[in-house]
């Protein structure tokens, strides 16, 4: 069909209808694989090397260490069982001379063990408490490894399948664009979605002219009456509520789709007892892709095929 062939009103709310769709579709769909890419990115980026704590080495270490501070304290609690013992042999001395003090030797032994017992104590307490902790790390971190290994691996069919919808809507649109309808500078999402709101409201019933659709279009731009950039849209949506309501509510619509696809699978990712109500949930995302995609393809077929008598 050449360009500039005339279609009739319906015509060109059909033909744009379905394209549409398709843009939106495919809006979604690249927004989809951002985010599934994001997600495996971020799983991917690993955690801090953790070395599994060994019990020979930590029973090893804690022997020497109780040795070390068991003889320390020990020392440290018999000089000062020592100075007790000269101040209480002194005060016996003084008040209570019948009373016969022990020897310096005995104050000094009972310092000693007791220093050495309690240091021997906390130091054990001490290394079964980091050993304790260190193991905890150790497990929590390759649990969590495991659970990522896991989502990238649930994860990565589905952005396979994603990307493969993808490019087959790509395939789709430039099917639709090859009939020619749409001049090249009016392709894409936000052209298109302004230019079928123009056709369904009535204010538009042909493409070309002083009153047609891409003059408008061209005339609104200028005024900044809409926006043209998708990127500006997506970043101020609120800002084309109005004035591109039809845009508006398919990219509000996508993003709703988006958030409740990816919520669906993130509560279920890894729990196998789910696995089949998330493959169906997956399989029914996908799903709309595929009937949309029919129905374009059927109206394509069907729209060239009458063009073709």
């Amino acid at each position: 069909m050449a360009e500039n062939e005339l279609l009739s009103v319906e015509e060109y709310k059909e033909y744009f209808r379905h394209v549409m769709d398709l843009e939106v579709d495919h809006y979604e769909l690249l927004s989809l694989k951002q985010r599934l890419n994001d997600q495996l990115e971020q799983l991917s980026i690993g955690y801090e090397p953790v070395k599994k704590p060994s019990i020979l080495g930590t029973i090893i270490k804690t022997i020497f260490w109780i040795a070390v501070f068991a003889a320390a304290g020990g020392i440290i609690c018999g000089i000062i069982a020592l100075a007790i013992g000269f101040v209480f042999v002194l005060i016996t001395s003084i008040f209570f001379r019948d009373i016969k003090p022990p020897e310096a030797a005995v104050f000094i032994q009972w310092g000693t063990a007791i220093g050495a017992v309690l240091a021997g104590v906390i130091v054990l307490c001490r290394k079964i408490w980091v050993y304790r902790n260190e193991r905890a790390v150790y497990i929590n971190t390759e649990m969590a490894k495991r659970l990522d290994l896991q989502r990238i691996n649930e994860l990565q069919p589905i952005l396979a399948q994603c990307e493969q919808e993808e490019r087959k809507k790509v395939e789709i649109l430039q099917a639709y664009y090859d009939k020619g309808v749409v001049y090249k500078k009016y392709q894409g999402l936000v052209p298109i979605a302004t230019i079928y709101e123009y056709l369904e409201s009535g204010r538009c019933n042909t493409l070309t002219g002083h009153e047609g659709a891409y003059n408008l279009y061209e005339s609104e731009l200028l005024m900044h009456t809409i926006i043209g950039r998708l990127d500006d849209i997506i970043d101020e949506l609120d800002d084309i509520r109005e004035n591109q309501r039809m845009l508006y509510d398919s990219i509000t619509d996508s993003n709703r789709r988006i958030e409740n696809f990816l919520d669906s699978i993130d509560n279920k990712l890894g729990q196998q007892n789910v696995l089949m109500q998330e493959n169906n949930e997956i399989s029914e995302y996908y799903g709309r892709h595929i009937h949309s995609d029919t129905t374009a393809l059927t109206w394509l077929y069907a729209y060239t095929h009458s063009k073709s008598k």
